[in-house]
């Protein structure tokens, strides 16, 4: 079976600032933003987010990504790529 879906062999941690926020009653009134890292395969890379997914499934499979998270570039502090293969 021909499978022609893009699979990325670019493998990238990205750290990143993000939202964040509480529920319930506090004392303190700021949550603050919230420095994240994520590793992920590049699914896909816009003029505006990097979108990784944790897991991109073979060949002949339903689905192709899993677990997805597209990150604004206006939140990216630092990028480190841990693979390039063509």
């Amino acid at each position: 079976m021909s499978d022609n879906r893009p699979l990325s062999n670019h493998i990238m941690e990205i750290e990143w600032i993000d939202s964040s926020t509480k529920h319930g009653w506090d004392n303190d009134p700021n949550p603050g933003a919230v420095a994240i890292r994520s590793v992920g395969y590049v699914t896909e890379e816009t003029s505006d987010h990097i979108t990784l997914s944790e897991s991109i499934a073979l060949p002949s499979t339903a689905s192709t990504y899993g677990c997805q998270t597209s990150i604004p570039k206006v939140a990216i502090t630092k990028t480190r790529v841990l693979r390039n293969r063509k």
